[in-house]
């Protein structure tokens, strides 16, 4: 980085290194104290703490990293980063946080640059570091990025914001006089396709650098549109491969994608205009920001909320289209309004997943355009009142941004701040009413997740319902297992409602063994099938004498989640029993890899016993006592 801040167009280097302190100052001090915050039970829960596929950086891991489509995103170069925390430093929060901070810091000093090089090839010589470092600066301490940069669930977005800005600078480095434009321009699309494999968000830069091609570049006006579009075509390719990914990763990843019966064109329209507005509002204006906006049960694009957003975009939209030739003020707002829609389109709610109508996260990248615009106005106004308002303001935006952060100090406080937003939020209800069950106040959990369920009396309530039977189950309420069905009637492959109703249904509840098999078939028949269903299957079939039957749907486990520990475990007993023994040891020996326990070493003791090979069979039992000292049955066998 040191080479591209030295001295260009007679900007000195010292003030360009001012800048770039000034934009990480910015970038850091807002978000320090998330250093010490825990992971969330919201989605870290998911992707971390219970998740074992990141957990290495061996060809099991990567590949697993490389081929999945967990939680519905394909991710590879996010897990993988996330790896590298967990080599360093195991599942330590602090660190995962730190990277974090790293990678906005990173985002925000590449944009810097690349606002810095857009000035420079627009022909803005005065102010022009200043400009660009308060433009950059907005970006990375406005809080609107508290939910990026603090949730650990969404490292997705700061290393895809850090490859995409790098991208833009090198793009906009490729359009100097005396540049190698080869090697700029292949760097550029190699950062781009880095950001697609962080996360499919960018899928709109390409049409970004067309409208900077329009304006301020003014690249057209010399060379026509042709070889401008024809430069283009490796970032549209690599869109298209991304944007396929993406939707394979919601339609295989996750069953929030909603379809077009359930989430109607109209219903679309009417949530992708509502948060358009909603985020230029909240970057104007920062107050009330939430980090859950509950999409109503019930909406309708008639309603005049969303009739008044959907006017105010088409209008301005319609307005700004028009002007973007006659001023350059308007070719300027132009260049940031349709630069704002293409990158924001992906997440707007046109495809649709999940319960929220707007997050804060899908600004990240959108924001690069509005820096582009706070950098232009003070490239424009240069003088020291104008500049020194704008970094009293952007100060003002980094308190407000601690202040949001503090709202994620823990998973409570946290939805403690969703509820005093939108006091009737069914997210807040249930995981408060989670939280009060694991601390033990059953009742008010229980009151909690009773207005969970009055809120969202139909759809999207198999978690609250599991949770609720929890809670009910505690008390003792012999309505518990009503409320799992009910759990496994809406999705029948739910982790926990499955687990429940398998393995406790008919010892504690009295239900038929029959019922239990066509739940647990009912599980099968989804779509994949799903991991906790063939974990589940081959455990019953153990516990059935159907040896061959275990060994089959473990078999069938490992290789729908091969860097999970259960699946080779269940694979190992099934091939024990039958006595094929080379198996069980190849089994029993990557459980024992991936997850070391005195139960995995012990039964491979024991399938080296069988092989005749007992001074390795010896020294898994000695690892068994290492591991828990009181394991009598291994201090037997030595």
């Amino acid at each position: 980085m040191s080479q591209a801040l030295h001295v260009e167009s007679g900007a000195p280097a010292r003030l360009r290194w001012l800048g770039a302190l000034a934009v990480l100052v910015s970038a850091l001090l807002p978000f320090w104290s998330s250093l010490s915050q825990p992971f969330h039970a919201w989605d870290d829960d998911v992707n971390f703490t219970l998740n074992e596929g990141f957990r290495g950086l061996d060809g099991e891991h990567l590949r697993w990293m490389w081929t999945s489509f967990h939680a519905g995103h394909y991710m590879p170069l996010t897990w993988m980063s996330c790896a590298l925390d967990y080599e360093l430093s195991g599942l330590n929060p602090r660190m995962f946080h730190a990277t974090n901070l790293a990678l906005h810091s990173a985002c925000a000093l590449f944009l810097f640059l690349a606002l810095d090089e857009l000035l420079a090839r627009a022909g803005v010589t005065r102010a022009r570091v200043a400009a660009a470092a308060l433009g950059a600066a907005f970006f990375a301490a406005h809080p609107l990025r508290v939910e990026s940069v603090v949730w650990l669930t969404e490292r997705r977005d700061v290393l895809c914001g850090a490859f995409l800005s790098l991208s833009a600078w090198t793009w906009l480095r490729a359009q100097r006089p005396d540049a190698r434009r080869a090697r700029w321009l292949a760097l550029s699309a190699f950062a781009f396709a880095a950001s697609l494999l962080s996360k499919v968000a960018g899928l709109g830069f390409p049409l970004v650098l067309l409208a900077l091609d329009a304006w301020p570049l003014r690249r057209a006006e010399r060379s026509g549109w042709r070889p401008l579009v024809a430069e283009k075509l490796p970032y549209f390719l690599l869109a298209l491969a991304g944007g396929a990914l993406g939707l394979l990763g919601q339609q295989l990843g996750t069953e929030v994608l909603a379809d077009l019966d359930t989430r109607p064109l109209t219903e679309r329209v009417a949530i992708s205009a509502f948060a358009f507005r909603s985020y230029l509002r909240h970057t104007l204006l920062p107050l009330g920001l939430s980090p859950f906006y509950e999409l109503p049960a019930q909406l309708s694009l008639f309603e005049p909320r969303y009739l008044a957003s959907l006017a105010f975009v088409l209008v301005t939209t319609g307005f700004l289209f028009l002007r973007r030739r006659k001023w350059s003020a308007a070719a300027a707002l132009w260049t940031a309004w349709w630069s704002f829609g293409v990158l924001v389109a992906p997440v707007i709610g046109l495809v649709h997943a999940g319960n929220q109508i707007a997050a804060d996260r899908y600004t990240y990248l959108p924001s690069f355009a509005l820096a582009g615009l706070v950098a232009g106005c003070f490239a424009r106004w240069t003088s020291t009142l104008v500049l020194g308002a704008g970094a009293f303001g952007i100060a003002a935006l980094g308190v407000t941004a601690r202040a949001t952060t503090a709202h994620w100090n823990d998973t409570r406080t946290l939805f403690e701040r969703v509820l005093v937003v939108e006091p009737d939020n069914t997210l807040a209800h249930h995981k408060l009413g989670v939280l009060a069950h694991q601390a033990g106040e059953s009742q008010r959990a229980l009151e909690l997740l009773d207005r969970a369920i009055e809120l969202r009396p139909v759809g999207s309530r198999a978690d609250v319902l599991y949770d609720r039977a929890l809670a009910r189950l505690r008390l003792a309420r012999p309505d518990t297992i009503v409320d799992i069905e009910l759990a496994l009637d809406e999705q029948p492959a739910h982790d926990g409602a499955l687990r429940f109703f398998v393995q406790q249904a008919e010892a504690r509840f009295g239900l038929s063994a029959s019922a239990v098999d066509a739940r647990l078939g009912s599980a099968l028949s989804c779509a994949g099938p799903p991991p906790v269903a063939l974990e589940l299957a081959s455990r019953r079939a153990l516990e059935q004498g159907d040896n061959e039957l275990a060994l089959r749907r473990a078999e069938e486990l490992i290789q729908r989640a091969p860097a999970a520990a259960v699946g080779h475990r269940l694979a190992g007993r099934a091939a024990l029993f039958l006595g094929r023994f080379e198996r069980a040891r190849e089994a029993f020996a990557r459980c024992c890899e991936l997850a070391p326990s005195a139960d995995a070493h012990y039964e491979l003791g024991l399938t080296l016993e069988r092989l005749g090979q007992t001074e390795a069979a010896r020294a898994q039992f000695r690892r068994v006592l290492e591991l828990d000292p009181t394991y009598t049955r291994a201090a037997g066998r030595l």
